[in-house]
């Protein structure tokens, strides 16, 4: 207890890696990361953000007192095309940034809490290890449940390319780096179980995503949709996600036809989110135009994040649809319970978990357009149930997914790290 007490003393600092940090192509573990930030700065805990220069710029940037370095990296792939580094600077690249690990090395930090996987995270090990300070990871995008079809697809860039960083994975050993993590930290119910299997002897926490419950309470939606041109008398479903396989938007509009098809003409659909993904964005474009539904479809490129208007879009939807495949967790279901917006959503991963079905919103099968098209249909025309779900989804998310209450859970979660770290070092020789 003494070494950690000491450590607090003389470094204060918890330095955050992520493998890209963009404000204009925000996620949700970009998210996760800056309103943790914003809390931490209450409790007197200084952070800093450490990540490539993937879509951005290298250099220092510092917004609300929080310092940002973003440094150069690459594939270590030989035949690497640049639209296909793109496509990994999107979603699923695997980089080194050696000016990172020097930064690292360098800095002097309480610990280093890392949000990615493979070599950036095989970097902070190295770094910690050297430093003699813990380092935690978070499973963001799951681990131990990703299905093969997104590893796949996320490796898809890489097909016709040569691995030369092999002699530095035989260093940074990033097969490693939840074996020799001090401590990790998952989104889901299912991820956490599985990790505690793996690792039983290790501090191991479930700590879902939070949502700023004030920020999403009022929105004025009649001006979103003014904004995007979309008819006050339309039924209006939303998808807030990435673009991208993983996401399934494609269902969404699968049901946009079905409903013009049985007769439903008064249903309009918002596809909102960045593009990770420009081969399947076609693909959502042409299928609109092969189905003439491009005047019932509003697609918007992503909107900023912490913003009035992405309020202002979730309560201007009638419906939320969540059609992931895969989905540790879903940020995006705590944004829409926050909003009074009823959630339809697929029974996956930790998603499946987090909704209670028929209570705060509804679940289907993954890919299962019929389940969804009826619940949609039931949802439409219950009226009692549309108000019901979302009085209970909003009591829900206010009592249990405030960012200052995850971030007081992550506080006492480093001090148990840094306890068992110093206390297990203390045993060693």
């Amino acid at each position: 207890m003494a070494d950690v007490l000491r450590r607090k003393a003389t470094a204060k600092t918890v330095i955050h890696v992520i493998r890209r940090f963009v404000f204009a192509k925000w996620g949700g573990t970009e998210s996760v990361v800056w309103h943790s930030i914003e809390r931490l700065k209450k409790h007197q805990i200084p952070s800093q953000i450490v990540a490539t220069a993937a879509l951005d710029k290298a250099g220092k940037e510092v917004i609300d007192g929080c310092e940002i370095y973003r440094y150069p990296y690459f594939y270590p792939h030989l035949g690497l095309r640049a639209a296909d580094r793109l496509n990994l600077d999107y979603k699923g690249g695997n980089p080194y940034s050696l000016s990172m690990a020097q930064h690292l090395r360098k800095a002097d930090c309480r610990l280093i809490h890392c949000h990615s996987m493979q070599r950036v995270a095989a970097i902070c090990r190295i770094i910690a290890k050297r430093k003699g300070i813990p380092y935690i990871i978070s499973l963001h995008g799951g681990y131990f449940l990703v299905p093969q079809s997104e590893v796949t697809q996320m490796c898809r860039p890489l097909k016709f390319t040569f691995n030369i960083g092999r002699l530095l994975d035989a260093y940074t050993r990033p097969e490693n780096i939840l074996d020799d993590a001090s401590g990790i930290i998952c989104v889901g119910d299912d991820e956490h179980q599985l990790a505690c299997k793996h690792y039983p002897s290790k501090p191991i926490l479930r700590l879902p995503n939070g949502v700023d419950i004030a920020a999403f309470k009022h929105g004025d939606g009649n001006h979103f949709r003014e904004l995007y041109g979309i008819p006050k008398e339309q039924h209006l479903l939303m998808s807030i996600s990435r673009i991208d396989p993983q996401k399934n938007q494609l269902l969404v509009l699968q049901l946009l036809l079905k409903q013009r098809q049985e007769g439903a003409c008064k249903v309009h659909a918002a596809i909102i989110g960045p593009v990770t993904s420009d081969e399947y964005y076609t693909e959502l474009k042409d299928f609109c135009r092969q189905h003439q539904l491009i005047e019932q479809v509003t697609f918007i490129e992503g909107i900023a994040p912490n913003s009035q208007e992405l309020v202002d879009a979730y309560h201007a939807a009638d419906t939320f649809i969540l059609a992931s495949i895969h989905e540790p967790f879903g940020i995006v279901a705590l944004e829409a319970w926050a909003s009074s917006t009823p959630i339809i959503a697929t029974r996956v991963g930790g998603l499946g978990l987090l909704i209670n079905d028929n209570v705060d919103g509804l679940l289907f099968e993954s890919g299962n357009l019929e389940q969804l098209s009826t619940l949609f249909d039931r949802l439409r025309n219950d009226q009692a149930l549309h108000d019901r779900l979302c009085k209970q989804a909003l009591e829900r998310v206010s009592s249990e997914f405030s960012w200052d209450h995850m971030v007081e859970k992550l506080i006492a979660f480093y001090d148990q790290v840094e306890e068992f770290y110093y206390a297990d070092k203390q045993k060693k020789p």
